[in-house]
């Protein structure tokens, strides 16, 4: 959900002619999806508070002081969207990534199988993921690639955004 341009866009036609899609290693941002640093710190025992300058880099890249309030804010919206809709903020955002189509394959980080069974019912929401609320969504993100032009059609036309492929295949009116 944070990362955008490469899946959604640069690689989205070499996904549709192979009928492929890409493994999300991290669906969760290490965490900062999950909620766990809406505040912007990092808590003991977390994977951010050990030395790594990898893990450094990552959480960097989302709280660095340049960024660091505009990522508190989005966190927050999301979490308060999804309290609305009454699905832990993990689901929701797995559930975000799993509607591109482009992710054959999200690997669920859990230390319990609990956890596992917990980041399954984002498929519960799926029924609930209408244009209204990926409106929502894409207002809070402010991270929407810019879609790319089908010079196939006549005349040319934006190409679908992932999101609504995925649901016009279900039969499911969904705008770009």
């Amino acid at each position: 959900m944070l990362v955008r341009e490469k899946f959604e866009k640069e690689f989205r036609d070499l996904y549709i002619s192979h009928g492929t899609g890409t493994t999300i290693w991290s669906p969760l941002a290490s965490g900062i999806l999950a909620g766990k640093y809406n505040d912007g710190n990092i808590p003991d025992g977390s994977r951010f508070a050990n030395d790594s300058e990898f893990m450094k880099a990552i959480f960097n890249r989302y709280f660095s002081k340049d960024v660091k309030d505009a990522t508190i804010i989005r966190l927050n919206k999301l979490a308060d969207l999804a309290k609305e809709l009454k699905f832990p903020r993990f689901n929701f955002a797995l559930l975000g990534l799993s509607l591109t189509l482009m992710y054959q394959l999200l690997f669920l980080d859990s230390q319990e199988s609990s956890q596992v069974a917990e980041n399954l019912k984002a498929l519960d929401l799926y029924k609930k993921w209408t244009p209204e609320l990926d409106a929502k969504v894409e207002a809070i993100l402010e991270n929407k690639p810019d879609p790319m032009m089908d010079f196939n059609a006549s005349p040319w036309v934006p190409t679908k955004g992932r999101r609504a492929e995925a649901l016009l295949k279900e039969g499911r009116d969904f705008p770009n």
